[in-house]
């Protein structure tokens, strides 16, 4: 081990405890002899993460990154990496190459390899399925693998982000996972299993395709679309907080703000995203917070962006209504989810929301209307039904002679 690389351990693992939470099966790192580490990749937190569990349980035993070629590109990135006892390999020439080294480090050196099965960090902070070089040089070598799943590091440092966020991560440990000699022709489907043991100890969803056979710019809008619903469902099961969610959202926005053209239309929808995720952020923060009318100010600027590249659509005035809404303007919030509803027709979403704002401002008969209409409307999403359901909710409290079973007997959609 070299005096650098003694160093970069020293201090990286002295900085990165800071962010380490709960650790779970730290046992399964004590371990005498060679391991192949497997894990999910999120960020480069993940290097430090895993470094410093394995030093707090074997500080002398020599650990190995196996990492893309491209990361040794650029000359302080080359030197990082080197230090750190990263091994390159060329995903697509040569990685036979890397693993006879890693085959070597293994069976000489008794050393930890650590490998990624995705192959690159995950753009979203979703998993990814991956390749099956663990599993191969596992069955070659007899080595044991051991799976790490981590949770949250996508969340403190991000692809294409430079400075942290103060957070903690927690990580999870799996139990030691050997491949039968006799198991060669299983190889990927026991590579596929233990993707989705990985993405079940790192809390992370995981997408059916690999990283390599996605568009990057698509995947991180549609990622950004779903975050936002993820938030505002906030299912008791959920991985992330509500709060999480949003703060992905503004990453996965910034990001792609630098790589689309100003004048294209995705820029629209960037900037809605943007401007549902401050507000919700506000909301949630406390409107009277410093932090909260800092979010509402945020949520503006993002609208006002928006209706400068495109015509104000549906859903700019359903946002603009919310806001409204948040910030006790409550005549502004019928206002603007009139004007949504006028553009979009018979959306359930948008018509419980609009029979909500009516009933806020007192216009009970007109609220009645619309929420009767939801229970005869066609569904457009999984969600509508639990839509109708609130309406008749809604009803009930309105009118104490409102009979939820015949008004959903009339709706053959709805299931009493």
């Amino acid at each position: 081990m070299s005096l650098t690389n003694t160093i970069l351990t020293q201090l990286t693992t002295k900085t990165v405890s800071l962010f380490v939470g709960n650790v779970k099966g730290l046992d399964s790192l004590k371990f005498n002899g060679p391991r192949i580490i497997i894990a999910n990749h999120s960020s480069y937190m993940d290097h430090f993460v895993i470094l410093y569990l394995l030093k707090k349980q074997n500080p002398n035993q020599p650990v190995y990154f196996l990492t893309k070629k491209e990361a040794f590109d650029k000359p302080f990135s080359r030197w990082w990496h080197l230090s750190l006892n990263s091994i390159s390999v060329d995903r697509e020439k040569n990685a036979m190459a890397s693993m006879m080294v890693l085959k070597d480090k293994l069976i000489t050196e008794k050393a930890v390899v650590v490998i990624y099965p995705e192959g690159t960090r995950t753009p979203t902070g979703n998993m990814y399925f991956g390749k099956n070089g663990a599993e191969s040089l596992s069955y070659a070598t007899g080595v044991e693998m051991i799976p790490i799943g981590m949770h949250g590091n996508f969340d403190v440092l991000p692809k294409f982000s430079i400075f942290p966020n103060l957070k903690k991560v927690s990580v999870a440990v799996g139990t030691s996972i050997q491949i039968p000699k006799t198991s060669r022709k299983e190889i990927p489907a026991i590579s596929r299993a233990n993707i989705q043991l990985l993405s079940s100890l790192a809390l992370e969803e995981l997408e059916r395709k690999s990283v390599e056979s996605i568009d990057v710019k698509e995947e991180m809008l549609q990622a950004m679309i779903d975050d936002n619903q993820k938030a505002l469902r906030n299912y008791p099961d959920a991985n992330h907080t509500p709060v999480d969610y949003h703060k992905r959202v503004l990453y996965l926005a910034r990001t792609l703000l630098a790589r689309f053209d100003s004048s294209s239309p995705e820029q629209n929808l960037i900037f809605l995203e943007m401007a549902r995720a401050y507000g919700r952020l506000g909301y949630l923060k406390g409107i009277k917070t410093l932090k909260g009318r800092y979010y509402m100010m945020k949520t503006t600027s993002a609208l006002n962006k928006a209706s400068s590249i495109a015509e104000k659509n549906s859903e700019w005035y359903y946002i603009k209504g919310h806001q409204s809404l948040f910030l006790g303007d409550k005549k502004s919030y019928l206002k603007n989810l009139v004007k949504a509803n006028d553009m979009v027709g018979n959306n359930i979403q948008y018509m419980l929301a609009l029979a909500k704002a009516m009933n806020l401002n007192r216009e009970f008969c007109s609220a009645r209307e619309i929420l009767l209409s939801i229970l005869t409307a066609d569904n457009c999403t999984q969600l509508d039904d639990r839509r109708k359901y609130e309406a008749v909710v809604l009803l009930m409290r309105m009118d104490s002679n409102f009979d939820p079973s015949q008004e959903l007997i009339k709706n053959e959609k709805i299931i009493v």
